[in-house]
């Protein structure tokens, strides 16, 4: 996080260009897991201070833990801002495939997810890419345990087709939830539409 935060600064400046013309740089972390702190809260703030008043040296780099797992709730009614959208990326899958369980206030919120809004060649390839990450990792939990267990490489190679499959699958369900037409699910999955209408 540091790191990354760090390259943002630096990456900011040309040669001879001030120091003052720095913009603050913001590292924001949603994370399913938990780290060790001190106390138990849903947002941890870090910034460069002096460690023993407390004073801030500069407002350049601030990096902001958000911990989704501390949130305990298990309905959106009656929480705050922050704890609203805690809950909501938490359970994205629910919130994008039924919105309108949330209530109308989210509303707005699920509207500009919408990948509708997106130009068709930009929607495309952000699901290709999609799909590209996750098989990654499906590829390789599926396809080189098999491999392992089977000891030649035909189990690998079958392992890995069962992989693409489950990943395709799984992405064709998730547009057909946001009601995408069967032809754009069938060009960007590679899975025929026999085989989109099947899952419906």
């Amino acid at each position: 996080m540091l790191y990354y935060g760090a390259s943002m600064l630096h990456s900011q400046l040309k040669p001879k260009q001030s120091y003052a013309d720095l913009r603050p740089v913001y590292v924001i972390c949603f994370m399913d897991y938990r780290m060790k702190h001190e106390t138990d809260q849903l947002v941890y703030r870090y910034s460069l201070r002096e460690q023993d008043s407390g004073e801030l040296y500069n407002n350049l780099l601030s990096i902001y833990l958000c911990e989704l797992t501390r949130l305990k709730e298990t309905s959106i009614k009656g929480l705050t801002p922050i704890q609203s959208w805690f809950y909501i990326l938490k359970n994205m899958r629910k919130f994008a495939g039924k919105p309108e369980d949330m209530g109308e206030r989210y509303a707005a919120i699920a509207e500009a997810a919408r990948l509708r809004h997106l130009p068709v060649d930009e929607k495309l390839q952000y699901l290709r890419n999609m799909i590209t990450e996750e098989e990654k990792i499906e590829l390789y939990d599926t396809g080189f345990e098999d491999g392992m267990e089977k000891g030649i490489e035909k189990g690998r190679a079958e392992g890995k087709e069962e992989g693409r499959t489950e990943v395709r699958i799984a992405i064709a369900q998730n547009l057909l939830t946001m009601e995408y037409p069967i032809e754009t699910i069938a060009q960007v999955t590679g899975l025929t539409p026999e085989e989109i209408t099947a899952l419906q």
